[in-house]
């Protein structure tokens, strides 16, 4: 019988270490493509059918893969690393994003890949993240779950209108854009007034003057009010530019991701 040389017995023992790896590490459990994986049991078959139809019409929208994906553990695994093996073993799209939690820890990650990479900036991830911070302290998963669909669909339709959302360039939120309109209703009154009340003074001066002097003065004020206002203007248009853009990693299988993590 014919002795093996040191390179095939090296060869031997690789492959041998590469089967014992497949069968005995642990893996993402298969998910045959479907946008949503509910390993960890915690949506009623109702709750899974309406967030899974809503995700597939995102997904198909915009061409790409938005997958939710629960475990019950992460079986000592990193969750960005975890989470970026789910996405790269189970033949999703080059393009497209994972978000898992793992319930035994309370783990999430949000792992993306291809051009989800720059559509949802790390400014946008944490952002994502905050809104969805009580829901998931209260285990509401499927307003969770709706809601962060929500904010991938719009983070797509800003990344495909090329101004993805990034630092100092965020949604508001639903509230922001009431308060918002009430300041300008409440700034437009107090501008208001306060010309009224500059006019009654002129008025006032008018009747009382006997030069050129109180003309004079009423103009002054007038115009140092119209300089603050416009000021202010620039120094709000300055706040809301600027970006910070995404940093990546490398999966197992060699595949370059955006992502977070963290615990809920």
């Amino acid at each position: 019988m014919r002795k093996l040389d040191r390179h095939s017995i090296l060869f031997l023992a690789f492959a041998a270490f590469l089967f014992l790896a497949a069968i005995f590490l642990p893996r993402p459990a298969a998910a045959a493509g479907n946008h949503l994986v509910d390993d960890a049991g915690i949506l009623s078959s109702s709750e899974y059918q309406q967030l899974a139809e809503k995700l597939d019409k995102i997904s198909s929208e915009h061409g790409v893969d938005i997958v939710i994906y629960t475990n019950k553990s992460l079986e000592g695994q990193d969750a960005k690393g975890y989470a970026a093996d789910f996405y790269d073993y189970n033949d999703y799209n080059q393009n497209g994003l994972v978000y898992m939690l793992s319930m035994e820890a309370r783990d999430w990650a949000i792992v993306t890949k291809g051009t989800c990479i720059q559509a949802f900036t790390d400014a946008g991830q944490n952002w994502i993240v905050e809104q969805l911070r009580d829901l998931l302290k209260e285990n509401n998963y499927f307003d969770a779950f709706k809601k962060f669909a929500d904010y991938a669909d719009d983070f797509l339709k800003q990344y495909e209108k090329g101004k993805p959302y990034d630092s100092g360039r965020l949604p508001k939120k639903p509230f922001a854009g009431v308060r918002d309109a009430i300041i300008s209703i409440l700034a437009g009154l107090g501008i208001g007034f306060g010309r009224a009340s500059l006019l009654k003074a002129d008025t006032k001066t008018v009747k009382e003057a006997k030069n050129a002097t109180g003309y004079l003065t009423g103009s002054t004020i007038t115009g140092a009010h119209d300089f603050l206002v416009h000021r202010e203007f620039r120094r709000i248009e300055r706040s809301s530019s600027g970006g910070g853009g995404s940093s990546t990693f490398t999966s197992s299988s060699g595949s370059t991701h955006g992502g977070s993590s963290g615990k809920f």
